[in-house]
């Protein structure tokens, strides 16, 4: 096991921390780790129905490119998962989900961050009047349908790939 020998902060930002730690490797040489730190994230498949769902389009500017994505969103500090997500629905597609169950939390890429994604199933689907979040398209579609654009590379972001096939019976 590695031992953390300095801890060094390169970067503090909004979102995510630059760290350049100085470890010892269990041979006694030492080396360094990059890594950033996040405050996690939540995301959910909203169920209109029994198979159908909400997807949402939003530019995402590292990737220069409209993905297709299940409503997610970062943690905020005293917030949990299941209070995140729940903010995110109302902001995103502008409903409040009466059942919230938990998928699955995974680590996205653990190699460089200790991200952790919290996946929720959310159902009993009720609309609320508030201002969405701008830049947004909702797409209503079948949990059928959202699987097979997967297959035809049409979603090609992680955490709504794990989420919609961890639903797939």
């Amino acid at each position: 096991m590695e031992k953390t020998v300095e801890e060094k902060r390169i970067y503090t930002g909004r979102l995510l921390n630059l760290n350049a730690d100085r470890v010892s490797l269990p041979s006694g040489r030492k080396t360094f780790r990059e890594w950033v730190h996040h405050p996690g994230a939540a995301a959910a498949i909203p169920f209109i129905s029994e198979d159908r769902i909400i997807l949402i389009r939003q530019f995402r500017y590292p990737v220069s490119s409209d993905l297709l994505e299940i409503p997610a969103g970062t943690i905020e500090e005293g917030e949990s998962p299941e209070e995140n997500i729940a903010r995110e629905l109302k902001e995103e597609i502008g409903y409040e989900a009466r059942e919230l169950r938990e998928i699955v939390s995974f680590y996205p890429s653990p190699g460089y961050t200790d991200e952790r994604i919290y996946l929720f199933k959310a159902s009993n689907l009720v609309p609320v009047d508030v201002e969405r979040e701008e830049g947004i398209e909702i797409i209503e579609v079948s949990l059928k349908e959202a699987l097979s654009m997967i297959k035809k590379g049409k979603i090609r972001d992680g955490k709504s790939i794990i989420a919609l096939l961890s639903c797939a019976d």
